[in-house]
């Protein structure tokens, strides 16, 4: 309260009935994929812990409040490989022994959205057998060796792009 003189001299008290008001503030803490539409309209496509709006709090005064965003994002991958009989894939763990085209559609460890596509050719070894009666000693050209008694002998070839080619000589040694 505070007393003054009005103007006819007399006393006039005055009294003050004060109520204030606080504005708030406030953090949004937002976790989400690849992308999140705030309140003030923005899509961000990035973490962010700088955007702010204001807002009326429930009495009328201002609101601020603070976006923190964790932007975590999905991930694909598309392999091609070549390999000779079978092909282990480490996306998922599964090994494969035919050509084919072969996708999985997961989540990663954000909790986000995950493609896999493998594309994969799968070749398989080759096998020749040769069988040869010599008198005497014979040359065998896949080996490029000479062989002098009779047996069965192997050797390793370069074959398909990826795998080898075994070759078996069944050699009979035949005596004059």
């Amino acid at each position: 309260t505070y007393t003054l003189n009005n103007s006819q001299g007399c006393d006039s008290v005055v009294s003050l009935d004060l109520t204030i008001l606080y504005s708030s503030t406030g953090v949004d803490t937002q976790v989400h994929c690849d992308e999140y539409t705030w309140i003030n309209g923005r899509t961000y496509t990035s973490s962010n812990n700088t955007a702010t709006f204001v807002l009326n709090n429930s009495i009328g005064c201002d609101s601020i409040v603070t976006l923190d965003l964790i932007i975590n994002y999905s991930d694909s991958v598309i392999e091609s490989h070549r390999a000779c009989q079978r092909f282990y894939w480490s996306i998922n763990g599964i090994e494969y022994t035919q050509s084919g085209s072969y996708t999985i559609d997961s989540v990663n460890d954000f909790g986000c959205s995950y493609f896999g596509r493998l594309d994969l050719e799968i070749f398989e070894p080759t096998f020749v057998d040769d069988y040869v009666s010599s008198c005497g000693r014979y040359y065998w050209q896949k080996s490029g060796d000479y062989y002098q008694q009779s047996g069965v002998y192997t050797t390793i070839l370069d074959g398909s792009p990826l795998c080898d080619t075994t070759a078996t000589l069944y050699l009979n040694i035949e005596s004059n």
